[in-house]
Parts: structure tokens; sequence; C-alpha cells
């Protein structure tokens, strides 16, 4: 189902309402991830997830550096890729994201180590 919204002079009301023909589809929804300590101060997290469905495939891919500075704070940065099969008009198939974070570890000091 379509809704079209017209708002002005602070109101809103609906203009038109168009039926769509419904759709069905199977989705394959699933992820990996993987996680490695260099040391106690630095680790490698990756992850590849994938969303699949009969006419679309979204795959995303992250790789992030972790790097201590206290015990609490942390620095990571961070490269994400996103692939999707079949984009939005107007849109690119490739999307790419770099990161740089400032991470902070709350552990309840109750609980056993890990």
């Amino acid at each position: 189902m379509r809704l079209e919204i017209v708002r002005g002079g602070g109101l809103a009301g609906l203009v038109s309402r168009t039926e769509l023909d419904s759709t069905r589809d199977a989705v394959f929804d699933g992820a990996l991830t993987y996680e490695h300590n260099f040391n106690q101060y630095s680790k490698l997290l990756a992850g590849v997830a994938v969303e699949s469905g009969r006419d679309n495939t979204l795959t995303t891919a992250s790789l992030a550096l972790q790097v201590k500075v206290s015990n609490h704070l942390a620095l990571a940065a961070g490269y994400q890729m996103t692939d999707n099969s079949s984009p939005p008009p107007g849109s690119g198939r490739r999307d790419t994201l770099s990161t740089l974070s400032l991470v902070y570890d709350m552990k309840n000091p109750k609980l056993a180590p890990e």
C-alpha cells in the first residue's frame, strides 16, 4: 500500500491511497564475526553480514583495530564496506565508511573475570 500525505500550514491530510500487489519471498539472513587478541592491549575485530532474497542481496563487511589506552578506554579505527545488488534509483551499488572511535568499557566488578 502506498500513502500520499500532504503537509502545509501546520495541517496534514491524506490525499490518496493506492493498493499495491503483495509479494512473498524467503530471505536468508546470516552473519559471521571474528575477534583476535594480539596481546592484552590490542585486538582485531572482523565481521560479514549477508541478507539475501530473490531480488536483492545486501552484504556488509567490517574490519576494526582496537587498542586499549587505559583499563576503561580504547581507541578503535574501522572500515566498513556495503554492497547492495539492487540499490534504489539514484544510489550507488557500493558504499564505504571509515571510523575512528573512543570505546568506553563498563564492567561489573562483581562478575567473574573473562
